[in-house]
């Protein structure tokens, strides 16, 4: 057994923290054992394969989410293999106090995130309340939240006036900037896939574009 990762256990895990062998995890990972109210184990991405832990009824990932990080050390609980199996996953991320690195961790499928300046009362918050199903932000991270809120809002707003889209093509269009296809969409929006058809030939004749690729490219911001 590595040191730092906890083996096979008959006790299903609450808590994986997920990252290459740094001080600043290493206390994290000791604290939340000592405190008794969570089944936790650290994981390095860097080491595959992974080992695979059950989980209960939810499970947390504690992921470091850095813009100066080389992502292929970084784990990814959405694309790579998952080390908590079982049950729901949720993740909290521990980011540098700056907006470039919050909106990476929320395009990266965030439900949580701590500023690395804040300390372990607020780490412990975000645990409650991912638990308890909602989302968190550090308080100190709310201005730069509201930042990207309101910047988002005005770039959405502008972008379907120009355009003259309808909310309905306004959500297709989301959802093909996430790459999916008319099937998925229409999975995903309760709509026929000849109604999505339909909505994305509309699409690309009012943002001019010839190939539905090209929709995520007109609309960055919305």
């Amino acid at each position: 057994m590595k040191k730092g990762e906890m083996g096979e256990s008959s006790e299903p895990l609450d808590i994986a923290i997920v990252h290459p062998k740094h001080v600043a995890f290493d206390t994290m990972y000791k604290e939340i054992k000592r405190c008794g109210k969570y089944n936790c184990v650290a994981v390095d991405p860097s080491k595959k394969p992974y080992k695979n832990f059950s989980i209960k009824t939810l499970g947390i990932y504690i992921l470091k989410c850095d813009s100066k990080l080389d992502p292929a050390r970084e784990y990814d609980p959405r694309t790579d293999p998952p080390i908590l199996q079982g049950a729901e996953t949720r993740s909290l991320f521990i980011i540098p106090h700056t907006q470039k690195d919050l909106e990476l961790a929320i395009k990266s499928g965030a439900d949580g995130c701590v500023s690395e300046e804040e300390g372990l009362d607020n780490l412990y918050e975000g645990i409650h309340n991912l638990f308890s199903g909602e989302t968190y932000c550090s308080p100190s991270l709310n201005p730069l939240l509201f930042n990207i809120s309101s910047r988002n809002l005005v770039g959405s707003s502008y972008k379907e006036n120009e355009y003259n889209l309808s909310p309905r093509e306004l959500e297709i269009a989301k959802l093909i900037r996430r790459n999916f296809s008319n099937k998925e969409v229409a999975k995903e929006l309760h709509l026929s896939p000849f109604t999505v058809k339909n909505h994305v030939h509309n699409l690309l004749e009012k943002l001019c574009v010839a190939s539905r690729y090209d929709i995520g490219e007109r609309l960055v911001g919305i």
